[in-house]
């Protein structure tokens, strides 16, 4: 297995998962990409994706404007993409290709008065496995960017090396994701210690991978609130312990009225058998494989315990839904998923995981929450996908977030 042992200042990561993101903005030309000769006329060149073809996948064109006897292309020529046929390949405005079913699809891009066409073929997505892990097995500190590395599988397990995966961390209630980019590539970073759960999506197929981000130094637990607590308790939960799926818990001291939360630094949390699930300093636990495990909240003398069952689930089926299609920055969307076993059973105790790709940036986390309760909120203009995720199973919906004023747009 690959190892990385890289150790970056702030600015190095973002450099580094910007040049690496495909999602993240790319220019619209290269300074060394030179013409010897120019062009006889305004000229837009596109670029051939460097991806398949497959229906249910996302990816950011790119063209090239060259003007007439120029020996590099135009740094600042605006550009605006179109689709022919919207059920088969969207393409927003600023070059989001979604291709959502097989078929035929003309793209247009234009500049000014010029324009370029790129016909396309939408095939059907072959992915039937992923499976993704990280390229180390070092220890992980905040700011060390990790690689990300899938395999990607047809049924009958040949390797498929140009499918187009949505990389993203899980987000759903999460309260320590602020701090996280995940790249096109594949490259992960955090800012602060944690478990993240990050997760490969293309085609109603997912991967996952839990990765432990350790403190540089050991965190001091305090109990100045617990001293005087009778009793510690950890918030009950609706949902079971399913392999592959995180849950934030809250420890409480106090009753009725009373009753508060504990803060990070105020409650020592922990697991009885790591192997079956994590827990970090925050209370979010990470179910990693089946098995009983007990999570421990210790606060001061006293403590709570909360014991999972922890199983995998096998779904067969996801549903995802945008309760909105006009979406504008700090609007409230809910979402909702309804999830189905073989034969048609509801599977309705899971905690699916929600994770979103922001693309024109690695870090969905700093520009979108989705809460405990399935809200989405978006503080930025762009274009998202929303993946919801359980038991190897993904669905997902690409939307356009806009400003103030202004309507979205919601695909399937």
């Amino acid at each position: 297995m690959l190892r990385s042992s890289a150790r970056f200042s702030t600015v190095a990561i973002c450099a580094a998962l910007s040049a690496a993101c495909a999602g993240a903005p790319q220019p619209v030309v290269s300074n060394n990409a030179i013409h010897p000769n120019g062009y006889g006329t305004d000229t837009i060149v596109v670029q051939h994706p460097r991806f398949g073809m497959y229906a249910r996948t996302s990816m950011r064109l790119e063209a090239r404007v060259w003007n007439k006897g120029e020996r590099e292309p135009s740094l600042a020529a605006p550009l605006h993409w179109s689709s022919n046929n919207i059920n088969v390949a969207w393409v927003s405005e600023s070059g989001i290709l979604t291709l959502l079913t097989p078929g035929k699809a003309t793209l247009t891009v234009k500049s000014g008065t010029i324009q370029a066409t790129k016909n396309i073929v939408v095939q059907p997505n072959p992915v039937a496995r992923i499976a993704l892990a990280t390229a180390t097995e070092e220890a992980i500190y905040p700011g060390d960017i990790v690689r990300l590395v899938a395999r990607v599988e047809t049924e009958n397990g040949t390797r498929i090396p140009d499918v187009r995966l949505a990389y993203a961390v899980n987000l759903r209630g999460m309260p320590h994701t602020a701090g996280v980019m995940v790249s096109g590539e594949g490259l992960f970073t955090a800012e602060r210690a944690g478990d993240y759960l990050v997760i490969a999506a293309s085609g109603g197929i997912s991967g996952h991978t839990a990765i432990r981000v350790l403190p540089r130094s050991s965190p001091n637990i305090v109990s100045a609130s617990a001293n005087t607590a009778r009793k510690v308790e950890i918030e009950d939960v609706n949902y079971e312990g399913v392999t592959g799926t995180s849950i934030p818990l809250r420890a409480t001291v106090g009753s009725g009225k009373s009753k508060q939360q504990l803060m990070e630094g105020e409650v020592l949390w922990s697991s009885s058998d790591t192997a079956s699930a994590w827990v970090d300093a925050l209370g979010v636990v990470t179910f990693r494989k089946n098995g009983r495990v007990t999570i421990t909240a210790l606060a001061g003398q006293k403590h709570a315990t909360k014991k999972f069952n922890v199983q995998r689930e096998t779904a067969a089926r996801i549903a995802l839904t945008v309760h909105t299609s006009d979406i504008r920055t700090g609007d409230t969307v809910k979402l909702r998923e309804e999830v189905w076993q073989k034969g048609g059973n509801p599977i309705r105790r899971a905690r699916v995981n929600y994770a979103v790709v922001a693309y024109g940036s690695n870090s969905a986390t700093r520009l979108v929450s989705i809460s405990d309760d399935r809200t989405f909120v978006a503080s930025e203009p762009g274009v998202y996908t929303i993946i919801a995720e359980l038991g190897g199973l993904a669905e997902q919906t690409t939307i356009v977030v806009r400003g103030r004023g202004l309507a979205g747009v919601s695909l399937r």
